[in-house]
Protein backbone atom coordinates (compact mmCIF):
# COMPACT_ATOMS: atom_id res chain seq x y z
CA UNK A 1 0.00 0.00 0.00
CA UNK A 2 1.42 3.05 -1.08
CA UNK A 3 -1.86 5.19 -0.51
CA UNK A 4 0.17 7.19 2.35
CA UNK A 5 3.52 7.57 0.28
CA UNK A 6 4.38 11.27 -0.57
CA UNK A 7 5.85 12.38 -3.76
CA UNK A 8 6.16 15.83 -2.94
CA UNK A 9 8.48 17.26 -6.07
CA UNK A 10 6.70 19.95 -7.90
CA UNK A 11 9.85 19.99 -10.37
CA UNK A 12 10.77 16.87 -11.70
CA UNK A 13 13.67 15.87 -14.08
CA UNK A 14 13.60 13.29 -16.83
CA UNK A 15 13.31 9.81 -15.26
CA UNK A 16 11.84 10.78 -12.00
CA UNK A 17 9.65 7.86 -11.35
CA UNK A 18 10.87 5.77 -14.52
CA UNK A 19 10.05 2.16 -13.39
CA UNK A 20 9.46 3.45 -9.96
CA UNK A 21 6.75 0.25 -8.55
CA UNK A 22 7.26 -1.54 -11.90
CA UNK A 23 6.31 -5.47 -11.66
CA UNK A 24 5.66 -4.43 -7.99
CA UNK A 25 2.23 -7.07 -8.29
CA UNK A 26 1.47 -6.94 -4.13
CA UNK A 27 1.38 -3.05 -4.68
CA UNK A 28 -2.65 -2.40 -4.62
CA UNK A 29 -3.07 1.41 -3.46
CA UNK A 30 -0.99 4.00 -5.23
CA UNK A 31 0.34 7.12 -3.91
CA UNK A 32 -2.83 9.73 -3.52
CA UNK A 33 -0.76 12.90 -5.02
CA UNK A 34 1.53 13.18 -7.61
CA UNK A 35 1.94 17.13 -7.39
CA UNK A 36 4.26 17.75 -10.00
CA UNK A 37 3.06 20.53 -12.34
CA UNK A 38 5.91 19.30 -15.43
CA UNK A 39 6.35 16.34 -16.37
CA UNK A 40 9.58 15.84 -18.33
CA UNK A 41 10.96 13.13 -20.80
CA UNK A 42 9.96 9.81 -19.02
CA UNK A 43 9.31 11.22 -15.89
CA UNK A 44 6.28 8.55 -15.08
CA UNK A 45 7.17 6.34 -17.60
CA UNK A 46 6.47 2.52 -16.51
CA UNK A 47 5.67 3.47 -13.15
CA UNK A 48 3.31 0.91 -12.14
CA UNK A 49 4.00 -1.19 -15.38
CA UNK A 50 2.48 -4.85 -14.35
CA UNK A 51 1.25 -3.62 -10.91
CA UNK A 52 -1.70 -6.25 -11.53
CA UNK A 53 -3.36 -5.75 -7.88
CA UNK A 54 -3.22 -1.78 -8.07
CA UNK A 55 -6.89 -0.57 -7.79
CA UNK A 56 -5.97 2.98 -7.46
CA UNK A 57 -4.89 5.48 -9.46
CA UNK A 58 -3.21 8.99 -8.01
CA UNK A 59 -6.17 10.99 -6.80
CA UNK A 60 -4.27 14.26 -7.58
CA UNK A 61 -2.32 14.57 -11.01
CA UNK A 62 -0.67 18.45 -10.71
CA UNK A 63 1.08 17.80 -13.86
CA UNK A 64 -0.02 20.88 -16.49
CA UNK A 65 2.52 20.40 -19.06
CA UNK A 66 3.88 16.27 -20.49
CA UNK A 67 7.23 15.33 -22.13
CA UNK A 68 8.15 12.79 -24.85
CA UNK A 69 6.82 9.97 -23.39
CA UNK A 70 6.31 11.18 -20.27
CA UNK A 71 3.23 8.48 -19.02
CA UNK A 72 4.28 5.94 -21.73
CA UNK A 73 3.53 2.62 -20.19
CA UNK A 74 2.47 4.21 -17.02
CA UNK A 75 -0.17 1.68 -16.26
CA UNK A 76 0.24 -1.15 -18.15
CA UNK A 77 -0.89 -4.28 -17.50
CA UNK A 78 -2.57 -2.98 -14.56
CA UNK A 79 -6.06 -4.46 -15.08
CA UNK A 80 -7.70 -3.50 -11.89
CA UNK A 81 -7.49 0.25 -11.92
CA UNK A 82 -10.11 2.73 -11.65
CA UNK A 83 -12.53 2.50 -15.18
CA UNK A 84 -11.57 6.52 -15.80
CA UNK A 85 -8.74 7.99 -15.41
CA UNK A 86 -8.39 11.96 -15.77
CA UNK A 87 -4.98 14.25 -15.93
CA UNK A 88 -5.43 17.86 -16.69
CA UNK A 89 -2.54 19.15 -19.27
CA UNK A 90 -2.29 22.60 -21.29
CA UNK A 91 0.51 21.25 -23.26
CA UNK A 92 2.00 17.43 -23.94
CA UNK A 93 4.51 15.85 -26.30
CA UNK A 94 2.73 13.76 -28.92
CA UNK A 95 3.54 10.91 -27.54
CA UNK A 96 3.96 11.70 -23.66
CA UNK A 97 0.60 9.10 -23.16
CA UNK A 98 1.65 6.02 -25.25
CA UNK A 99 0.50 2.73 -24.30
CA UNK A 100 -0.39 4.42 -20.75
CA UNK A 101 -2.78 1.98 -20.78
CA UNK A 102 -1.82 -0.72 -22.89
CA UNK A 103 -3.17 -3.95 -21.88
CA UNK A 104 -5.86 -2.70 -18.99
CA UNK A 105 -9.57 -3.44 -18.96
CA UNK A 106 -11.17 -2.21 -21.98
CA UNK A 107 -13.56 -0.46 -20.16
CA UNK A 108 -10.81 2.05 -19.10
CA UNK A 109 -11.57 5.87 -19.80
CA UNK A 110 -9.02 8.26 -20.48
CA UNK A 111 -10.01 11.82 -20.31
CA UNK A 112 -7.58 14.40 -21.08
CA UNK A 113 -8.78 17.82 -19.58
CA UNK A 114 -7.49 20.36 -21.72
CA UNK A 115 -10.10 22.98 -19.91
CA UNK A 116 -7.44 25.03 -18.97
CA UNK A 117 -5.34 26.06 -22.36
CA UNK A 118 -6.08 29.59 -23.63
CA UNK A 119 -5.17 28.80 -27.35
CA UNK A 120 -5.24 25.35 -29.28
CA UNK A 121 -1.70 23.62 -28.79
CA UNK A 122 0.20 22.27 -31.79
CA UNK A 123 -0.07 18.51 -32.11
CA UNK A 124 2.75 17.41 -34.51
CA UNK A 125 1.82 14.18 -34.80
CA UNK A 126 -1.20 11.99 -33.35
CA UNK A 127 0.42 8.49 -33.39
CA UNK A 128 1.13 8.52 -28.99
CA UNK A 129 -2.99 9.42 -28.65
CA UNK A 130 -3.69 6.38 -30.65
CA UNK A 131 -2.10 4.35 -28.37
CA UNK A 132 -3.48 5.74 -25.25
CA UNK A 133 -6.42 3.16 -24.81
CA UNK A 134 -9.39 1.73 -26.48
CA UNK A 135 -11.52 4.69 -25.37
CA UNK A 136 -10.58 8.69 -24.70
CA UNK A 137 -12.03 11.91 -24.19
CA UNK A 138 -10.43 15.21 -24.88
CA UNK A 139 -12.01 18.15 -23.38
CA UNK A 140 -11.30 21.64 -24.80
CA UNK A 141 -12.83 24.83 -23.57
CA UNK A 142 -16.28 25.83 -25.22
CA UNK A 143 -15.00 28.61 -27.04
CA UNK A 144 -11.82 26.79 -28.37
CA UNK A 145 -13.95 24.01 -29.73
CA UNK A 146 -14.22 24.91 -33.27
CA UNK A 147 -10.60 25.95 -33.89
CA UNK A 148 -9.58 22.43 -31.81
CA UNK A 149 -11.58 20.43 -34.25
CA UNK A 150 -10.32 22.19 -37.51
CA UNK A 151 -6.66 22.85 -36.11
CA UNK A 152 -3.97 20.37 -37.87
CA UNK A 153 -4.05 16.73 -36.85
CA UNK A 154 -6.20 17.35 -34.06
CA UNK A 155 -9.39 17.21 -36.68
CA UNK A 156 -7.69 13.52 -36.94
CA UNK A 157 -9.26 12.86 -33.55
CA UNK A 158 -11.94 15.22 -33.48
CA UNK A 159 -14.29 12.37 -32.74
CA UNK A 160 -12.60 12.44 -29.38
CA UNK A 161 -12.88 15.87 -28.91
CA UNK A 162 -15.65 17.86 -26.51
CA UNK A 163 -17.14 20.67 -25.58
CA UNK A 164 -16.07 21.16 -21.68
CA UNK A 165 -20.32 22.32 -21.48
CA UNK A 166 -21.09 19.32 -22.94
CA UNK A 167 -18.68 16.87 -21.08
CA UNK A 168 -19.77 14.14 -18.59
CA UNK A 169 -18.16 11.94 -16.57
Amino acid sequence: DAGDLKLPATTLGGAAYLDLFRGCTYLTTSPKELPALIAPIVAYANMFYNCTNMTSVPETVGTREYGQSACESMYLGCKNIPTTVTLKATKFHYTAFSYMFYNTDSNNKFVIDMTECTSVPSLEDTSGLYTINRIYTIVVPDELYNSWINATNWSVVKSHIVRQSDYTA
